[in-house]
């Protein structure tokens, strides 16, 4: 995004997650859907070079689908107002995140504010039709642990197009991701480990700077061990959809 002092970008963030997992033989289907208005207000370019900014949502709304409940949550924990800062390197790629206003504590494990708003770019120039290959590495806290997530993937130029009325380089990818992690739930130890596929398509405005649409799939399958009291493996398949558009 362009890191000019002052600026303010709309974003509409949608996020979507089917899961399926088995567990003592039986299998459960989880689905969750969160949508919502997001406020970027940028504050420059600090001397590294990095884009920092304000963000906060204006409107979240997130519905939880199961066999056994179904429920919609709007403004879950008070999110919607509270400011974090984050600053990202001018192909994207995050930094830092620090809090402005404090969050739940429950919600930093449900929704972590370390997590990458914006999709990244290869750092090198792209050319149309010339793939580019990228691996990129994240750390996520998750419920008093952290998760791990390594990418690589092919980026590709594969023409222009005009959406939200600018004038925008089409970039595809696609590629292979990684994760681990572990976490502590109810004084047990929970251990990750899975891999995937992702792809998607990012619409950026050149000329303007800045992200107009991006959209992500990444199709899971991963192992949750469970260690303490009780011992357990559960198994894992699951497929999450992220879009972000620009409003203004």
């Amino acid at each position: 995004m362009a890191g000019i002092k002052g600026k303010t970008y709309q974003y509409t963030s949608a996020d979507s997650v089917d899961m399926l997992q088995e567990i003592m033989g039986m299998q459960q289907k989880v689905n969750t859907v969160a949508h919502g208005t997001v406020t970027i207000e940028s504050e420059g370019v600090d001397d590294a070079g990095n884009v920092t900014f304000l963000m906060w949502y204006d409107a979240l709304e997130m519905k939880l689908s199961s066999m056994v409940m179904d429920t919609t949550f709007t403004n879950p924990a008070g999110l919607v107002g509270k400011k974090i800062r984050k600053s990202i390197r001018p192909n994207g790629d995050q930094v830092k995140t620090t809090e402005i206003d404090q969050l739940d504590a429950q919600l930093r494990q449900q929704m972590p504010i370390d997590k990458e708003f914006f999709l990244n770019l290869p750092e090198v120039k792209l050319r149309q039709n010339e793939a580019v290959k990228v691996t990129d590495s994240d750390t996520l806290s998750l419920m008093g642990g952290l998760m791990t997530s390594k990418s690589e993937a092919e980026y590709v130029v594969t023409g222009t197009e005009k959406r939200a009325g600018y004038n925008c380089a089409v970039v595809t990818f696609s590629g292979n991701v990684e994760i681990d992690g572990d976490a502590n739930v109810g004084g047990m130890k929970l251990v990750i480990e899975g891999d995937g596929k992702v792809k998607g398509v990012i619409y950026f405005a050149e000329e303007q700077g800045f992200l107009v649409v991006s959209e992500q799939t990444i199709d899971m399958e991963m192992s949750a061990t469970m260690s303490g009291p009780q011992n357990m493996t559960i198994p894992i398949t699951q497929t999450m959809k992220s879009t972000i558009a620009l409003i203004k």
